[in-house]
């Protein structure tokens, strides 16, 4: 082939892969390798295309051969985790993310170590690890994902106190900034503490009035613990207006009217958000207003459904006793 049909086919391949038609472009770039078996670009995008569908063993090879040309070594380095990762291979995954130097992969690769010392139960090597991490780095944006990878480590835990102090500590050094904020108003409505949600909430639209995030999130815990309904309403109808095919605003929505006692208009809007995204707690919520409207049988259906891929929800189990009385 000479370099033009080369060229075309590898843009032929690209365009597949933008049309999210992943087998067909797989088949064009194995073609192109084989005449240039050591081209990066082609190892890389091979590599990423089959760590998409899940073929890990055939992304590793790819990943590998990356590796050995010595071209594009973090990438590969960082793939290389990510499969071993998937493949629950912890061991090698660590081995292969410590490997990752500085560049756009290397507090990704951290994040993920951590991770893995969080799902081996080594909270505090994951805790130790990230704070390493943070003496290492110097850019204000990646101490603050660090910050919010420890964060997630205590949230899994259930280390909901000690993840508040963490916030606070960070919030010291990175006064107001909203990730931070966010992530610490999240972690202290899971200890009930509605007012440090709410401060931490108003400090964002202080800075940022039209965030739609921070206003659906304190218009959704107002509405959810049946606190200033009306006040609440108008919170997450902004955030409507910013994002009206947003399936967690649309909920929100949905589920101020039901505690307004507006059951049609909430179904309305609970049954949009659920095709979008029918999650449990959409589910749980579309439930409730069906059984609230009298539609029993629809009600226990959805829930039905809702149990068979999360079993263990609390909401649901809630309503499903609830229901049985």
């Amino acid at each position: 082939a000479t370099p033009d049909d080369d060229a075309l086919r590898l843009g032929f391949a690209k365009m597949l892969i933008q049309m999210e038609r992943f087998g067909e472009a797989r088949a064009q770039f194995r073609r192109l390798l084989k005449e240039r078996p050591e081209n990066p670009e082609l190892l890389y995008t091979l590599g990423l295309l089959d760590l998409q569908e899940r073929h890990y063993a055939n992304a590793g090879k790819y990943f590998q051969r990356l590796n050995d040309s010595g071209r594009r070594i973090h990438e590969a380095r960082y793939y290389l985790g990510r499969v071993a990762q998937e493949r629950k291979q912890f061991d090698e995954a660590v081995e292969w993310y410590g490997q990752v130097s500085r560049g756009p992969f290397w507090i990704d690769a951290q994040v993920r170590t951590a991770a893995i010392f969080g799902q081996r139960g080594e909270l505090e090597e994951g805790r130790d690890y990230l704070s390493q991490a943070r003496l290492a780095e110097r850019e204000a944006v990646n101490v603050v994902q660090l910050y919010l990878a420890e964060g997630q480590l205590l949230s899994e835990a259930g280390r909901y106190q000690a993840g508040i102090n963490l916030f606070g500590e960070a919030l010291a050094e990175h006064p107001r900034n909203s990730d931070l904020l966010y992530a610490r108003a999240l972690m202290a409505e899971q200890i009930g503490r509605i007012y440090r949600l709410e401060a931490d909430l108003r400090t964002i639209l202080d800075a940022d009035p039209n965030n739609a995030t921070a206003l659906n999130a304190l218009g959704f815990t107002l509405v959810d613990h049946n606190e200033r309904v009306p006040e609440a309403l108008g919170y997450i109808e902004r955030a409507f207006a910013a994002r009206p095919n947003d399936p967690a605003v649309i909920d929100s929505m949905g589920w101020a009217h039901f505690r307004l006692g507006e059951y049609a208009r909430a179904e309305q809007y609970l049954h949009r958000a659920f095709k979008l995204l029918p999650d449990s707690e959409i589910a749980g919520h579309l439930s409730e207003v069906m059984w609230t409207r009298g539609q029993k049988d629809e009600a226990r259906s959805v829930l039905r459904e809702a149990l068979t891929k999360e079993s263990e929800h609390e909401y649901l189990l809630e309503l499903r006793d609830r229901y049985a009385r």
